[in-house]
């Protein structure tokens, strides 16, 4: 059966090859027992053909002529039959001498219409593997449909309705598993060799023949079971996929192609290169295991496998790729948003579906705005739920180059019906975390593949993109935007920050430090100890130049009910880094993820845990003026209602207290009743 990319091990009808390779006489006999297993054999592969390589081979009798060579096997089988029966002796000894060539024509013929099936369904379920949206399922689907249902083979109508379930199962199945992949960015290389090895698996799995007991007629789960099993621990299959993944990622590395449905940021490129890597490592295992099975060694026969099946799937990539472009511009204008009344003019957006990119290979891209020149830059930078949409044309090479688009550029996370309705509709999209859009919009994104996205804009109306921070500013290029939020860093040195928290920190040692912290954060708050952020999980991340005691997020007392914890739980092992330089003074800086805690707590709340603190008499309160903090320097746990401290230099050891302390810290209850008696 041949189905998505699967190579077929096409029967080359050797013994018959051997036996009349010679050029020794042969008898009737023999010449019709030789005959008849050829046919046989061609019956075989003619039985296991389905109706795309039953088309394929009439298509293509000019070139492989096996109807031919099947017309004079049976010509001869009768011929040599009805001499010996009339007792022409000499007649049939001259019918058997041509028997030989007519077994290594049709052996030639079949051998070549095997191939023209591979490589042609190959092709066929490529266009569908590889072809992005709906069609390109439905596509995969039929054609599998089609091959899985085999006119001529010997099987009931329940037995070809299970083939072809499995096959349309199969096929599916492995393109929603590339969909899967390139969505979330696998390895190119990885991918690719792993899910060949498991489409080669599949092709156990999912045969019926797998679970035929040829010995008693009947089908057997755990027989099917022992044979899929060997198949997945094949040790000459494993070899070959592991040097298989070597080669693929050493090649990919060299071309600058790491993650799947990135492509250097060209997506075509990409899928090219995926089904290469895909059907060059499934034909070459494929072939490697038939050569160990069969005992040979055949390193011409290997190349040309891997090569012609590799070169079909990339041909079959490019048509998919390309007829989906032709239908994504032939979209219907009824999709259209229509004109949107921006502050610098009107534009209408086409429903155009592929993301022309541009600069393959690069982690930045450029476009020159055609028309009126919106001050993009100015706009992004103003507000995190700003949108604007442009008609841009691709630069490449300092030059514009390809048709007008219309591109939206956005902060990630904006959700206005308007910005969503004019990204479904846009050309392009520039946002910061393309994971964030739907998956029918991560195609459009001009580097589907970036995780942060910086905007830089000249005053000619150029426009730069760059998953990198732009370390390098051009002649008259505006300060980098970041789209989406900000990583500690960024906020740290733009005006988001409070300027206050200048008089207690050292801020340019500190973003210094966190410039490996590449997660995006909101600013919280930030004190004299520390500046506080927000995660993305709503837990707190806390930075501090101040020192650092190892023991802090840990402390216990004693209460009456048992050793409890008093400081605030850490998520996340503390991490110290020294900065050095010119523009700070050397700093320590500390960071760590806090869990959130609700607060304010209540008075009653707070008295309860100075009472316990109290008690035992390791800590003594010190920092604890709740005329400014209030119940802040608290925090309760909203699902086991316990109290932590979240300020952990409030509470220290005795010996610890500043020296103008009174050696005992004022009690929050003495406190409280300052300020709420």
């Amino acid at each position: 059966m041949v189905t998505v990319l699967l190579y077929a091990q096409v029967p080359m009808s050797l013994e018959t090859s051997d036996i009349t390779s010679h050029l020794e006489p042969v008898a009737p006999s023999q010449a019709l027992e030789n005959l008849r297993l050829e046919s046989q054999l061609h019956n075989q592969q003619t039985a296991q053909q389905g109706l795309i390589s039953t088309a394929l081979t009439e298509v293509t009798q000019f070139w492989n002529g096996t109807n031919n060579s099947d017309k004079e096997l049976k010509r001869l089988e009768s011929g040599i039959a009805g001499q010996l029966k009339a007792g022409n002796q000499a007649q049939a000894d001259q019918l058997a001498q041509e028997s030989g060539s007519a077994i290594e024509a049709d052996s030639r013929a079949l051998s070549t219409a095997g191939q023209i099936d591979q490589y042609g369904t190959a092709l066929i379920n490529s266009v569908g593997l590889f072809m992005p949206g709906k069609i390109g399922f439905a596509i995969t689907g039929a054609a599998a449909a089609l091959e899985s249902y085999k006119p001529k083979e010997k099987a009931s109508f329940s037995e070809k309705a299970i083939d072809v379930g499995l096959g349309i199962s199969k096929a599916v199945g492995l393109k929603a598993a590339f969909v899967y992949a390139a969505d979330n960015s696998w390895s190119l290389a990885g991918s690719a060799v792993g899910l060949g090895a498991a489409s080669r698996i599949a092709d156990v799995a999912l045969n019926r023949a797998t679970y035929l007991d040829d010995s008693t007629g009947q089908y057997s789960l755990s027989l099917g079971a022992v044979r899929t099993l060997d198949s997945a621990t094949n040790t000459t299959a494993l070899a070959s996929d592991v040097a298989s993944f070597l080669v693929a990622r050493g090649a990919m590395g060299k071309l600058g192609l790491t993650t799947l449905g990135a492509g250097g940021e060209n997506k075509l490129f990409s899928t090219i290169a995926t089904a290469g890597i895909f059907g060059g490592s499934k034909a070459g295992t494929d072939e490697i295991v038939r050569q160990s099975k069969e005992g040979v060694f055949e390193p011409g026969q290997l190349g040309t496998r891997v090569l012609a099946s590799a070169a079909t799937n990339m041909l079959g990539a490019v048509i998919g790729g390309r007829a989906a472009a032709i239908e994504s511009i032939k979209a219907p204008e009824a999709a259209n948003v229509g004109a949107t009344r921006f502050s610098a003019g009107e534009f209408t957006t086409k429903d155009i579906r592929s993301a022309g990119n541009n600069f393959p290979g690069s982690t930045s891209r450029e476009y020159l705005m055609v028309g009126d020149k919106l001050p993009v830059s100015d706009l992004m930078s103003k507000s995190d739920q700003a949108f604007t949409l442009t008609r841009v044309r691709a630069v490449v090479g300092g030059v514009p180059a390809g048709p007008e688009q219309s591109l939206l550029i956005q902060h990630s996370g904006v959700s206005a019906p308007e910005a969503a309705k004019l990204a479904a509709n846009a050309d392009l999209i520039a946002s910061c975390d393309p994971s964030e859009l739907p998956l029918f919009l991560r195609s459009k994104h001009i580097i589907p593949s970036a995780q942060s996205l910086w905007l830089t804009q000249d005053g000619a109306g150029m426009l730069r993109f760059s998953n990198l921070f732009p370390s390098v500013l051009r002649a008259g290029e505006s300060q980098p935007v970041a789209l989406g939020p900000k990583t500690v860093s960024e906020l740290l040195r733009s005006s988001q920050t409070p300027s206050y928290l200048e008089d207690t920190h050292d801020i340019a040692a500190i973003a210094r430090a966190m410039e490996q912290f590449r997660t995006p954060v909101t600013y919280f708050t930030g004190g004299a100890d520390s500046i506080l952020f927000e995660m993305p999980d709503k837990n707190i991340l806390k930075i501090t130049d101040k020192p650092w005691d190892k023991s802090w997020g840990s402390r216990t007392i004693d209460t009456p009910s048992g050793k409890v914890q008093i400081d605030a739980p850490i998520l996340a092992k503390p991490q110290t880094i020294r900065t050095t330089g010119s523009d700070f003074e050397d700093a320590a800086i500390t960071y760590f993820v806090q869990q959130r805690l609700s607060t304010p707590v209540s008075t009653a709340a707070l008295r309860s845990f100075d009472h316990l603190i109290e008690q035992d008499g390791t800590y003594k309160f010190w920092d604890n003026d709740f005329q400014m903090h209030g119940r802040n320097q608290l925090g309760e746990d909203p699902k086991t209602r316990r109290l932590y401290l979240l300020d952990y230099d409030a509470v220290r050891l005795p010996h610890l207290l500043p020296e103008k302390s009174d050696g005992h810290g004022p009690s929050i209850t003495s406190i409280l009743r300052r300020y709420d008696p």
